[in-house]
Formats: C-alpha cells, structure tokens, sequence
C-alpha cells in the first residue's frame, strides 16, 4: 500500500473528525441554551469532554497529514496556506470558547435548582453561537 494513500486518508479522516465535532458542538450549545436548571447544564458536561478529545485528535491527524503532504507532494500553494491559518484560528477560537464553558461547568459543579440570570447569560452567550449564526 501507498504511503500517501494512507496518510491521506488520515486527512480526510481528520477533516470529517472536525466536521463531526462542530455538529456535536452546535447541538451541545444549542441545549445548553435552552436549560433552566444546573442539572440540565451539568448532564452535558460528557458531551463537552468528547468534543474536546474528537476535535484534538481530529486537528492533529489534519495537521499533521497536511503537513506531510504539503511538504512532500504539494508544496507551499495558498490553500495549503490559508488551510493551515484557518486551522489554527479554529483551534483558537474553540480553546476560547472552551475554556468559558469549563469555567461555567465549574462554577455549577455543586449548584441545583434553577439558573441565575448571569449563569444564564453565559450559557446564552453570543460568543459561543456566534459561529453558527
């Protein structure tokens, strides 16, 4: 077998791991707006732990596949590029984005009942759907 065939087919592995985790995360984001209480918040919380583990490995196989390949087949192109600058910005924007959801998951790690109306508007918050708007 091919080399390359295989290292692309990590590729595209990779590419279809990230596009699985944006649905997963859109579908997440979207009932973690719609909870009123901390236990509906909280019961997402392993949702949000296997993005977290799909979206790094599926970035990892991508870069580094893409990296191979754009060293040894392509070359430098501008949609290597602007393929490699859009993944770091995505990467970027999810560690952000991820690190709010964490803290929030932390601050109701013993709270039941209802939201407050600021953890509410964290959870609600404009930053986190921005992307899918």
């Amino acid at each position: 077998m091919n080399f390359y065939i295989l290292v692309l087919f990590l590729h595209i592995l990779g590419a279809a791991g990230l596009f699985l985790g944006l649905g997963m995360e859109r579908i997440t984001l979207n009932h973690l707006s719609r909870a009123s209480t901390a236990e509906q918040v909280l019961s997402w919380g392993p949702s949000l732990k296997l993005i977290r583990i799909s979206f790094s490995i599926s970035a990892l196989l991508l870069l580094l596949s893409g990296l191979y390949m754009a060293g040894r087949v392509w070359g430098w192109t501008g949609w290597v590029i602007v393929g490699l600058i859009m993944l770091i910005t995505l990467a970027g924007a999810g560690s952000m984005g991820g690190k709010k959801i964490g803290e929030l998951m932390k601050s109701l790690s013993n709270s039941t009942g209802s939201l407050s109306s600021e953890i509410s508007e964290k959870v609600s918050a404009s930053f986190l759907h921005k992307s899918y708007k």
